[in-house]
């Protein structure tokens, strides 16, 4: 397990990042490979460009790490797939996550909307009421 809060600006263009890797307890070193997933995970999402979405950089970069990872543990097919399986969970949750950010996002916006202020800070400053 893995948590990044980093500093700005990448706080605010990525966000804060906790990942979780299960080890593939019958493969050889695979809580090594778990721990070396996370680290590599985290240290990758925030090297993308900053004008890729949450959702594409973490994408990419489970992609890549789902490739590397197969070869380099020599897993039975059965593990391989069963792998691959957790890998499209973490990205269906990602994507509940993005839509979820993204209502909150808009509903936060028809909220501000529909905001008034109690005073009139711009008359106020003139010296009026």
């Amino acid at each position: 397990m893995g948590l990044r809060v980093p500093d700005e600006p990448a706080r605010t263009l990525k966000g804060v990042a906790a990942v979780v890797a299960d080890g593939v307890s019958s493969a050889t070193a695979g809580r090594e490979a778990s721990e070396l997933c996370v680290q590599s995970f985290l240290a990758d999402y925030y090297s993308t460009p900053e004008t890729w979405s949450t959702k594409r950089a973490a994408g990419v970069v489970l992609t890549a790490l789902n490739r590397w990872l197969a070869p380099a543990l020599r897993l039975p097919a059965s593990e391989a797939v069963a792998l691959k399986r957790r890998a499209d969970e973490l990205r269906r949750q990602m994507e509940e996550i993005a839509s979820g950010e993204q209502a909150a996002d808009a509903a936060l916006a028809a909220v501000v909307e529909k905001l008034e202020p109690a005073v009139d800070y711009h008359t106020y400053s003139a010296g009026g009421a």
